[in-house]
């Protein structure tokens, strides 16, 4: 006669069942154990996305930080857009020298009055980021060369329509 479940532990006092349970839980907890130590152990290494990442391709949110570095520039927070300059850059650029430069900016467009949706293209290494810019005297450009790592490596101030320099 085929046994059932409840037939399991028949005639054995009701401690020996729990017992056996028990046992069970054990064995099945050593089981998945052993099997997710073998999927770990046997799973190839996870790359970090920046080894992954083609040259010219940014590995972090290119735009939103365009947008981020227009801000702060419109107002007048360069010690913060001067942090994310790369060492030949800060070497080149004072916080006084950025000031001055925005402000000649400014005195040839007007003031600044909003910036745009940015457009990023790779340029060999590195990710060029078109920032469209609406001044009280007309539209402009800010363009903000990053590194892969976030880093600015170019700032450039501009009137709308400039070509890409080589």
């Amino acid at each position: 006669m085929p046994r059932t479940v409840e037939d399991v532990g028949a005639g054995q006092p009701p401690g020996d069942k729990m017992r056996n349970r028990g046992w069970a839980a054990i064995v099945i907890r050593f089981v998945v154990a052993g099997v997710s130590t073998l999927l770990i152990l046997t799973s190839p290494p996870v790359l970090r996305a920046q080894d992954e990442t083609p040259p010219g391709t940014a590995v972090f949110d290119a735009d939103a930080l365009a947008t981020q570095v227009v801000a702060e520039l419109a107002a007048g927070m360069f010690a913060a857009v001067r942090a994310q300059f790369d060492p030949p850059m800060a070497d080149q650029w004072s916080e006084a020298g950025l000031a001055k430069a925005w402000a000649t900016y400014e005195a040839r467009l007007g003031s600044f009055q909003s910036a745009g949706q940015p457009t990023g293209e790779p340029q060999g290494d590195r990710l060029v980021e078109h920032v469209p810019v609406q001044l009280a005297n007309g539209a402009g450009e800010v363009r903000i060369t990053f590194h892969r790592d976030g880093t600015i490596a170019g700032l450039a101030f501009l009137p709308a329509g400039d070509p890409v320099p080589e």
